[in-house]
């Protein structure tokens, strides 16, 4: 979990197209930026936003679930991966479960945290569509 994650979650899972690292976090760490839609490339520095921490914070990381939610295959049927549900296993770990229904493969993803686990699966399910 961290800026690396939180930045291929925005690009691949929340279509945040161009990522960019004008800052850094209490920690020395690059961060990275984005800037919304429609501003001018001069004022990119100013309207800049930092990319929610979809790894680490669950309220950003349910926006994640939520945007997995509202795809949909090509053919209008909802995709494989609004089947989704959250555990936590007997070890403490948290548990991500994608996909239902009789023709949809179930994937599973495991992480110490539920945003890890959020951000692991919906990676996973947007790279493996659904068949």
């Amino acid at each position: 979990p961290g800026p690396q994650l939180d930045a291929l979650v925005a690009v691949k899972v929340m279509g945040i197209a161009d990522l960019h690292y004008f800052g850094y976090a209490k920690d020395g760490k690059k961060v990275p930026y984005y800037v919304p839609s429609g501003k001018p490339w001069a004022t990119h520095a100013m309207d800049s936003k930092p990319v929610p921490r979809y790894s680490t914070d669950i309220s950003a990381a349910w926006q994640v679930v939520e945007k997995l939610k509202g795809l949909r295959a090509g053919d209008g049927v909802t995709a494989a991966y609004t089947g989704f549900r959250l555990e936590q296993d007997g070890e403490g770990n948290f548990v991500v479960a994608t996909g239902s229904g009789p023709d949809q493969e179930l994937r599973t993803v495991v992480a110490p945290t539920a945003p890890e686990a959020i951000c692991r699966a919906a990676l996973e399910a947007v790279a493996s569509p659904s068949p």
